[in-house]
């Protein structure tokens, strides 16, 4: 049975989410034209390992969530998710957050 994790609540996201559901919500944000916001410590990793933006892309669209969803102490849900990618495992930590322009996938680090 997956864990359902609840919190206070902030406006925009939804006040629990399971494994499945985040998944789910990732892909509907990236079907309709959602954003995709890395962080620059993100992007310093994906040069380092060689890592591109359309790998980190298919990673949040056909990746396993290995770690979350959880509660953040920056309002948010944060995720660790793994796919194999142009031959490379590759691991993203992310967070849906939401802000003035709707909610976003957040790309943390990447390796």
């Amino acid at each position: 049975m997956a864990d359902v994790v609840p919190f206070p609540g902030r406006s925009g996201l939804p006040s629990s989410l399971t494994p499945d559901e985040l998944v789910a919500l990732i892909r509907e944000l990236l079907d309709q034209g959602g954003r995709i916001v890395a962080r620059e410590h993100a992007y310093t990793r994906m040069e380092e390992r060689e890592i591109s933006m359309r790998q980190v892309r298919h990673v949040l669209l056909r990746g396993e969530v290995i770690r979350g969803p959880e509660w953040s102490k920056y309002q948010n849900w944060y995720f660790t998710m793994r796919a194999d990618t142009a031959g490379q495992l590759v691991t993203v930590g992310g967070a849906i957050d939401t802000d003035l322009m709707g909610q976003a996938v957040v790309v943390i680090t990447v390796y």
